[in-house]
């Protein structure tokens, strides 16, 4: 022991060079307790989830089913799984749409929009949805496809409207001295890359043409939602100002049709299904994880969106 080392009590597990000369016995057992922990943990979601995300022990009443949609939108094909589940279900009765989102992408939002009218052509069974906090843009425009809204008090809801998110990284560059090239057919082959130098003729040229792109996409969108919600397209129009409405001004608006809870969403699920309010418990349709069990456990729930948003010159949006 060094004179620096002199009067410091030693731990039975030190060696002269003050590391440990082996894990302590206890420390180990704890360790083994944990990977078993683990490996337990792991193998059980692993059991209980089936082809397509199903769970082999499902709990709940087969003629109420439910998916979830709590989160941006930046992809329809989970959603549409969930709905291809249910459309195999052959004791389903009622559907709720559980939302909690404040939309995403335009063409994810129109893919599931239209798979909710194909659910219900096919299966003949009405579709309930019930918001928790946020049911804005994107996510409205799924909602307004089904055939009730029911909406907390305080909900977020409506947000009808389109954005282009449009970011310029040159005069960045300019300042690092980086700089790019690009080698384009016409004028807007390249419109929105973040890396141009715009002119001002070009600047008021991009603004036209995406300008263009949202208000042809708005119309859309008020056109879809005026259809399904059967309500007039001119007063669509006017509530299409990219704001919220909270729930009870949803529903004076037409945008909703009554405010209640989950608990009220699914007794109405359960007199359609002729279960007693009381004992009904839907049916979740989970989507499956294709990842591999080593990305499950570094990333946990986080998917590969932010890779997707930024390999894009720009994002053509429902979000608040």
């Amino acid at each position: 022991m060094t004179d620096g080392m002199k009067g410091i009590p030693q731990s039975p597990w030190m060696g002269e060079s003050g590391m440990s000369a082996e894990t302590p016995p206890r420390k180990r057992r704890w360790l083994r307790l944990i990977f078993i922990l683990m490996g337990v943990g792991i193998f059980v979601s692993w059991l209980q989830r089936g082809p397509g995300g199903r769970t082999f022990f499902p709990e709940g009443n087969a003629e109420i089913g439910r998916i979830d949609i709590q989160s941006p939108i930046f992809s329809a094909e989970p959603i549409l799984d969930l709905f291809q589940q249910a459309e195999q279900s052959d004791k389903i009765k009622v559907l709720i749409l559980r939302i909690d989102s404040p939309g995403g992408l335009v063409a994810s939002s129109q893919e599931i929009y239209r798979r909710v009218h194909q659910f219900q052509e096919r299966k003949k069974i009405p579709v309930i949805v019930s918001v928790e906090n946020v049911c804005a843009s994107g996510a409205y425009y799924i909602a307004s496809a089904a055939d009730t809204i029911i909406v907390n008090p305080g909900s977020q809801v409506g947000s009808i409207g389109v954005i282009v998110d449009l970011l310029n990284v040159r005069q960045l560059m300019d300042k690092f001295g980086i700089d790019a090239r690009t080698i384009k057919t016409g004028k807007l082959k390249d419109a929105g890359d973040p890396t141009k130098r715009l002119t001002d003729e070009e600047l008021e040229l991009e603004q036209k043409y995406f300008k263009g792109i949202v208000d042809a996409v708005l119309e859309q969108f008020v056109s879809d939602v005026a259809t399904a919600r059967k309500m007039n397209v001119e007063k669509v129009r006017q509530l299409a100002h990219g704001g919220v409405f909270n729930g009870r001004q949803s529903v004076a608006l037409g945008l909703a049709d009554s405010t209640g809870n989950y608990v009220d969403a699914v007794s109405v699920a359960a007199k359609i299904a002729g279960i007693n309010p009381l004992k009904a418990t839907p049916l979740i349709f989970e989507a499956a994880d294709r990842r591999g069990l080593v990305e499950r456990l570094l990333f946990g729930e986080s998917q590969n969106w932010p890779l997707t948003m930024l390999s894009r010159k720009y994002l053509l949006a429902f979000l608040p």
